[in-house]
């Protein structure tokens, strides 16, 4: 899946979708820290309202016990899902799972709230 996502992210440059695609496979795969991050920057800038790479960083910075930085990026999602734009709703209804919990109210802000929390304890 690493070089479908690859080929993806170089068919569709600054398409959120592909780069987060991209992202989840170099994580599985291993890749180094330094073009994850660069990687995920960039997702972030192409498309700010897309919760995908934010999720993304959290999650390594959360395997790598970097919690301030974790912090800051649940900090960032939480207050994207309290109000949230049209397109981050779009951006999470692509996953079907996802798009099931948010047709039967799940809260997104409220699961990051308790994140927030976990972070700070760690902290």
């Amino acid at each position: 899946m690493l070089h479908f996502s690859e080929l993806g992210y170089c068919l569709l440059p600054g398409n959120s979708f592909a780069i987060n695609n991209y992202l989840i496979n170099l994580h599985e795969s291993g890749a180094p820290t330094k073009v994850y991050f660069d990687l995920a920057n960039e997702g972030l800038k192409a498309d700010p309202n897309d919760p995908g790479c934010c999720e993304r960083l959290l999650d390594i910075f959360k395997e790598q016990n970097q919690y301030a930085a974790a912090l800051k990026i649940a900090m960032k999602l939480e207050g994207m899902y309290r109000t949230m734009h049209p397109r981050t709703r779009y951006c999470i209804q692509q996953n079907p799972q996802r798009a099931e919990m948010l047709a039967n109210g799940y809260d997104f802000a409220a699961n990051m709230r308790e994140t927030i929390q976990e972070l700070r304890a760690k902290l």
